[in-house]
């Protein structure tokens, strides 16, 4: 499929657009027409030198990036937004939290998020179809713990590329062969 974007690291911007929220056009669909409010933040944040936006929802709660999910890693802990705080429960956000309990031994907490949790965790990270798994190194222009993209997202973002190309056997039913060989 190709990169999403072509970069090894994002620099993003909590967008002013708000996320839509569930009992007003459910994330979960996919529908079409919720897919104007990501592209709307979308355009805000590269309009802005940025390359990606992070969404709030209407209680002021982190809740995804426009077309992938998100995590913070804090004190151990991989903690990303619940069902409850208007996200899409993505299949690769799914896979991440397997992987890292599974394979790391990393807690994964769903909770909501506050803004300002971006600016002080050690790592921060989105994930998704297209966008895979991809290290957040600056929020709203203050760098992310160095400003690199940390240990476990580049640990993650290895074991989701080893699920994904079939070369942990472990998750082969993970995979669904789209054509044959």
């Amino acid at each position: 499929m190709g990169k999403y974007i072509d970069k090894e690291a994002f620099k993003v911007k909590v967008s002013s657009w708000v996320r839509i929220a569930d009992n007003m056009l459910p994330p979960r669909t996919k529908a079409t027409a919720g897919y104007l409010n990501s592209a709307l933040a979308s355009f805000e944040a590269t309009k802005n030198g940025y390359d990606e936006a992070v969404l709030l929802n209407r209680n002021g709660f982190v809740c995804e990036g426009p077309g992938e999910n998100i995590f913070l890693y804090k004190k151990g802990k991989l903690m990303t937004p619940p069902a409850s705080d208007d996200i899409l429960e993505g299949i690769t956000r799914d896979l991440v939290m397997k992987l890292a309990e599974e394979e790391l031994g990393i807690q994964c907490v769903e909770k909501s998020i506050a803004r300002t949790e971006l600016y002080n965790a050690d790592e921060v990270f989105f994930s998704g179809t297209a966008m895979e798994v991809a290290p957040v190194v600056e929020v709203d222009d203050i760098k992310v713990a160095d400003g690199k993209p940390g240990k476990v997202c580049l640990e993650l973002k290895k074991l989701f590329a080893d699920l994904t190309h079939g070369r942990n056997p472990k998750y082969m039913d993970a995979l669904r062969p789209v054509y044959e060989k």
